[in-house]
């Protein structure tokens, strides 16, 4: 017997699991069932967040400083395939929307990004920024007297 499919709201009062019986007499197994439904998996997987640019990125001091911040993509499996989410950026711990460094001295500070998904699994990278002494470039002068 080729079961069949029933969907809900068919008109049929017989239940699914209820036998039915054959016109000799026997009783037939019940008919098949088909659900359909969309997935129930729930995605474990965060998303990838690449720090575009050096990591450490070394400045000298008195440079200026300008980030290249991240790309964030949440496509891992079962995932919207989101390509670019958005994220936060923290500096030196500390919620921010511009990134600006004081290079006046030597220091190393963190540019934190952090992202979150739709399904709210979060991920964090973190850039190192290294401001360092300013390199000796003075020369000596070399004085050439004619003979």
């Amino acid at each position: 017997m080729v079961p069949r499919t029933r969907s809900a709201g068919s008109g049929s009062n017989q239940s699914p699991s209820t036998a039915q019986q054959s016109p000799t007499g026997g009783s037939n197994p019940p008919e098949s069932v088909t659900q359909n439904s969309a997935s129930t998996t729930t995605p474990t997987t965060p998303p990838t967040i690449t720090v575009n640019g050096a990591n450490p990125a070394i400045i000298q001091v008195g440079d200026s400083y300008a980030d290249l911040g991240a790309t964030v993509s949440d496509t891992g499996p079962g995932q919207a395939g989101d390509t670019n989410l958005g994220y936060q950026t923290f500096l030196n711990g500390t919620l921010t929307s511009n990134i600006v460094l004081d290079t006046s001295q030597v220091a190393t500070d963190t540019i934190d990004y952090v992202a979150t998904d739709n399904n709210g699994l979060t991920a964090t990278s973190t850039r190192t920024v290294l401001i360092v002494p300013a390199a000796n470039t003075a020369t000596a002068a070399v004085t050439c007297r004619p003979d």
